[in-house]
């Protein structure tokens, strides 16, 4: 159906001379119909404003869900006054385009000259915000002008502005995602006067979401609140009596109050700061406001172990002191920390003296964003950039980057970096084999990134540290062995950086990449896998092999409680269970072979045997043997198995890479994994490191540990 004009807009349009009517003749070319038409007067400048209405092949083209508005302007434009005016007209809610039109461009015409130029440098200034499209009057009018008129200017002005890029604090709504859930916690905490930290690690959106709390708070008169961020160097450099004089400062700034507050003396700040709270509460404008809210962010920098000033290693102490003393005779004050790690509120005492904020601070844990929250904001982004993303590029997205904000995004920015570097026409479409094939490029670019996100766990908390090092070098043994003794381990399950302590693997694998990385580097390995040191080899080996039989006994034991699914091994149990006891520790190529045939013998000739006596010899062995497995898996799922009971006994046999890697078994895992998909990525993390290919006879282990000429895929970067 060809674009129209609508009867409502056809009688307003005889506000305009013919000349004027004729700039509407490119939109309607292009196909957008002329929906709505009303004159708007603001700054005593008057715009016609006109709703346009994409057709299906506009809305299929550019994602337009809704109509977008053009502002005509018959005279120059003035740079301040002009796009104000729009701004306003956009987000009245009394006027029709709240809610009804597009909230991420508009176009805007109008007879100056300058209308381009001015239209570029607000862009630049506001370029989360509203993006103004200019087509200057003359080029809407001329002879030549067309639907590529539209669509040029919508691919120069819209599009080549990149809103996944953006590395600091969101402080506009329009670019803020999900955490619905964690802005109700913290309204509560408001309302009821109590205290809460927000920790996460870095860029998981902390700043973001108190700046998005607070905004949202701004309009409600019955509180004041005062943002610390305690990162500023002028700040941090002060005393505890002079921020909390600041604060005092700021409180009196917030209520209105002219007047100054005083200088605080050491020895009765806490006075003086109790106070500069009642003078304020006398004192405001607003006699409704009953609450006063501290929001510090980056506390670390005023944290005894983590701070630069080391004057705050005692300060601390004083400071929230002051705090809670004023806390406990008032209900009027509360405050919001936030930071990477809660040990600043776990801990009973620092340097032989009481915690004062230890009990009194409620953590909240931001990890990854869920999953829709992630997909949301892939999707709205993607829309003013041109960006598509299918739904198995999306699924492919979130299992790589696990959520985490800014990886996602800097990830999709690198797809439309590389996407304009080729010269694609945007809108762009991506699916999950595009997002492939440019995955060793886009996180090499994120590498940098990711050891930002870490820094401070590996400077600051090495024991958390040295728990994710153990599983991105693959040493999960260890891993739950620690993880067994050191409640940090809770940490990293809350930041989301670690899935779950069932079956626990990195979420952010770009994350783990650079984490094996810098692992290799300094433990001077020439591959991420970590190795066994010879003197600790053979203590692993004995407890692998006692795993490894109690595991697979275990199995067994779950498969013979349901008549109907085959036996791994047949009526009898694994063989040569005596041989595994007794394996031999390796500490060279030949050691290495020995130990490994053991292992083949008792898993993997002995069920492929059993499988393939289970069907004529016209069957193909390794569907056979695929489905043979495959069963015995669905029936430990349909029993509540636990994942982390399967995939530590899946650990254990292929003690070292190549115990698996037959075709047979990588075709029935593939196969595996599919069934299993909707259990998470932890087997693909797992079992695919173990179950490539690994030449053996090329392997050479030094004494103390390190390895050489070593042809692991997953080492060379094979995703």
């Amino acid at each position: 159906m060809p674009a129209r004009i609508y009867p409502d807009a056809e009688r307003n349009l005889q506000e305009l001379n013919e000349e004027e009517r004729c700039i509407l003749n490119p939109f309607l070319d292009a196909g957008f119909s002329i929906s709505f038409m009303t004159a708007y007067t603001r700054y005593k400048i008057s715009h016609w404003c006109f709703f346009l209405e994409p057709n299906a092949a506009l809305q299929e083209s550019y994602g337009f869900e809704r109509d977008i508005v053009l502002f005509y302007i018959p005279g120059k434009i003035q740079p301040r006054s002009s796009f104000q005016t729009v701004e306003h007209y956009m987000r009245d809610p009394n006027e029709p385009a709240r809610g009804y039109v597009e909230t991420m461009f508009y176009f805007l015409c109008s007879k100056g000259n300058d209308l381009v130029d001015h239209a570029k440098n607000y862009n630049l200034r506001n370029s989360k915000d509203l993006i103004s499209v200019p087509l200057p009057f003359n080029d809407l009018i001329r002879d030549g002008a067309s639907s590529w008129t539209i669509r040029n200017a919508i691919h120069t002005h819209v599009y080549t502005l990149d809103k996944y890029s953006e590395k600091l604090p969101l402080k506009d709504d329009s670019s803020f995602f999900g955490r619905q859930h964690e802005q109700r916690q913290l309204m509560q905490v408001f309302a009821r006067g109590e205290n809460y930290g927000v920790f996460g690690l870095r860029k998981t959106g902390k700043t973001s979401l108190l700046l998005r709390l607070i905004r949202s708070m701004n309009d409600d008169n019955s509180y004041i609140i005062v943002f610390i961020d305690a990162e500023n160097p002028d700040l941090r450099r002060m005393r505890w009596h002079n921020l909390l004089q600041d604060i005092a400062q700021k409180i009196f700034d917030q209520a209105g109050i002219l007047d100054r507050v005083g200088d605080f003396e050491e020895a009765t700040t806490a006075q003086q700061f109790e106070q500069a709270l009642s003078d304020a509460i006398r004192l405001m404008k607003n006699t409704s406001t009953r609450r006063i809210v501290i929001v510090i962010d980056e506390v670390e920098w005023l944290s005894p172990r983590t701070c630069d000033d080391k004057h705050w290693d005692k300060d601390l102490m004083s400071f929230w002191h002051t705090i809670r003393t004023i806390q406990n005779k008032r209900q009027t004050l509360s405050v919001v920390i936030a930071g990477v790690n809660p040990s600043m509120v776990e801990e009973a005492n620092f340097n032989g003296l009481q915690n004062p904020l230890f009990g009194i601070v409620k953590p909240i844990y931001l990890s990854g964003l869920k999953r829709e929250e992630c997909d949301e904001m892939i999707l709205e982004i993607g829309r003013s950039v041109g960006l598509r993303v299918t739904s198995d590029g999306l699924d492919y997205i979130y299992d790589e980057y696990g959520g985490h904000p800014m990886l996602t995004r800097l990830a999709c920015s690198s797809v439309v970096d590389v996407a304009k570097w080729n010269n694609l026409t945007f809108p762009i479409t991506v699916d999950k084999k595009q997002l492939l094939e440019g995955a060793d490029l886009r996180d090499q670019d994120l590498l940098h990134y990711s050891a930002h996100i870490v820094k401070e766990l590996e400077d600051y908390y090495p024991d958390e540290y040295s728990l994710l090092e153990s599983l991105a070098v693959n040493d999960y043994w260890s891993f739950l062995q620690a993880s067994r003794s050191n409640v940090k381990t809770v940490h990293l399950f809350k930041y989301g950086i670690i899935s779950n302590p069932q079956s626990p693997f990195i979420t952010y694998k770009v994350v783990g990449e650079y984490v094996a990385q810098e692992n290799a580097r300094r433990e001077g390995r020439v591959t991420k896998r970590r190795v066994f040191k010879k003197n600790v080899r053979s203590t692993f080996v004995n407890i692998r092999m006692k795993n490894v039989i109690e595991g697979m006994s275990s199995l067994e034991n779950m498969i013979r409680r349901d008549i109907t699914i085959p036996q791994l091994f047949g009526a009898n149990s694994f063989p040569e269970a005596d041989r595994l006891v007794s394996i031999e520790t390796p500490h060279d190529a030949n050691t290495l072979s020995a130990s490994l045939t053991p292992l083949d013998r008792s898993f993997i000739e002995s069920i492929k045997n059993y499988g393939l006596s289970m069907v004529p010899p016209s069957k193909n062995i390794s569907i056979t043997r695929s489905k043979h497995v495959i069963r015995a898996f669905k029936m430990l799922f349909r029993e509540y198995i636990s994942i982390g009971t399967v995939l530590n006994i899946l650990y254990c046999i292929p003690m070292w890479p190549g115990t698996l890697a037959t075709i047979e078994t990588r075709i029935w895992t593939m196969k595996w994994l599919r069934v299993t998909r909707r259990h998470g990525s932890s087997f693909k993390c797992v079992l695919m490191n173990y179950l490539l290919p690994y030449n053996a006879k090329s392997a050479n282990f030094s004494d103390d540990g390190t390895q050489q000429g070593c042809s692991h895929r997953s080492d060379a970067g094979t995703r």
